[in-house]
């Protein structure tokens, strides 16, 4: 049998071949990383956000007793209330004239390390407190609990990590 004859048949595959499904693979593997990654920083998000309900619970219930929000942490303290310890993922969780503000830093990841997610809090109608985040839409009727305060920090959380609520 020589090669071209209808009887010869060829066994194996061509480097063409090998280098094309290696390519393929890398690209499916590369696009798989970035979608883990993505869902990693997500987590770390919402982490963040689940780690900061004691705070928000500490402002509901300074509003309950007051009627208004908090200025500053000191007078969460001096009304018996506290933040919480600053969890791993937040460089640190403060009260900015009525509004949480978390910045990411420590454990969290490099695409998250000095942006700022801020949780604004508003009054509904009946009287419930709302938090808002992000870009996400305000229902009608709500009132404002935030002082507007000064400069906010310029880095923002990306909108591809905000948790749906956070977005419109």
């Amino acid at each position: 049998m020589l090669p071209g004859s209808p009887e010869y048949r060829q066994h194996g595959f061509t480097v063409i071949e090998l280098v094309l499904v290696f390519v393929v693979l890398a690209v499916v593997a590369g696009l798989l990383a970035l979608a883990l990654d993505v869902h990693r920083v997500r987590a770390q998000v919402n982490h963040s956000l689940d780690a900061a309900q004691p705070a928000r619970e500490a402002l509901e219930r300074f509003y309950v007793d007051t009627g208004r929000a908090p200025l500053a942490e000191e007078e969460l303290t001096r009304h018996g209330l506290a933040m919480p310890s600053v969890p791993p993922y937040l460089a640190s969780l403060t009260l900015d004239g009525g509004r949480l503000e978390l910045i990411f830093g420590n454990q969290a990841s490099a695409r998250l390390v000095g942006h700022t997610l801020a949780l604004s809090p508003y009054v509904s109608i009946s009287g419930e407190v709302i938090w808002h985040c992000g870009d996400a839409p305000l229902p009608a009727g709500l009132t404002g609990l935030a002082v507007p305060a000064g400069p906010r920090a310029p880095a923002i959380v990306p909108r591809q990590f905000l948790p749906s609520a956070c977005r419109n």
